[in-house]
């Protein structure tokens, strides 16, 4: 399949001028879909924090996504980088915020990661299931562009990322179950859904299950963080989304420590 994508988050004016040469096109070997995001992340080292930066013409002109691209990608990444995607869709889904759009693409992508990513590892070389875990990838972002936002998984993954250097499809297999237990208060009839699709009552174990039956980690002392760390990182948190955009609002550090404990 090839596609277009258009900006998230970009005001039409940054689209204004010459269009860069060569343009872009991706081909990507795993599951995040960040060749559909106008975003790019770095890390500052020195500081331990991770930042983004935003430009309309990062979007490729087109994207390729071909199962074979990924046959070299080893089995531990390509998993978790759909743990990543399932995370895009899972949070959204479950948003305070939803729209119809979102939903029924976000809907969509627990589906077929759900049905898909177990067939990937459990048959490696079912090409068809590859390209289902790629197609559910690119449905997982489309909730972003009708302005629904991600919440406190991704926003603690990043503060994982920064400060103990956790991969990015990692901290999705860390954090998405904890988040879903900690915010079940408020959006327990969104994760219902959730849970039945994985033919589960509660979303939280469900995805924990889900995601060990991938061989992948669902705990932070696995990363070698133990209870002592938490503190500090939460601190990290500087009041800024997702984590303010999650469907449980946060109220501060404490609030954070309490999911980090659920991780454990």
């Amino acid at each position: 399949m090839i596609g277009a994508a258009t900006s998230r988050g970009s005001e039409p004016g940054f689209w204004d001028g010459a269009a860069p040469s060569p343009h872009i096109v991706a081909v990507p070997t795993t599951l995040s879909a960040a060749e559909f995001a106008p975003h790019a992340g770095y890390t500052d080292l020195a500081a331990g924090r991770k930042y983004r930066a935003l430009d309309p013409w990062m979007v490729p002109r087109a994207v390729i996504l071909d199962p074979a691209a990924t046959l070299q990608t080893p089995a531990p990444l390509l998993l978790s980088s759909g743990i990543r995607a399932l995370d895009h869709a899972v949070e959204r889904w479950c948003s305070t915020r939803p729209t119809a759009f979102s939903d029924a693409v976000s809907q969509q992508a627990i589906i077929m990661l759900a049905e898909n990513l177990p067939r990937l590892h459990g048959q490696p070389g079912d090409m068809a299931a590859r390209a289902a875990c790629q197609y559910a990838a690119w449905l997982s972002v489309m909730g972003g562009w009708s302005g629904v936002p991600v919440g406190a998984s991704h926003g603690i993954g990043y503060i994982l990322g920064a400060a103990k250097g956790v991969p990015h499809g990692i901290t999705s297999c860390l954090m998405l179950h904890a988040v879903m237990r900690w915010n079940a208060p408020v959006n327990g009839q969104r994760q219902a859904q959730v849970a039945r699709i994985f033919g589960a009552e509660a979303a939280g174990p469900a995805i924990e299950a889900f995601v060990r039956g991938l061989g992948l980690p669902t705990r932070l002392s696995e990363q070698g963080i133990t209870a002592a760390d938490f503190p500090g990182l939460a601190a990290r948190w500087t009041g800024d989304a997702p984590i303010a955009t999650n469907a449980r609002p946060i109220r501060d550090a404490a609030d954070l420590v309490e999911i980090l404990q659920l991780a454990m």
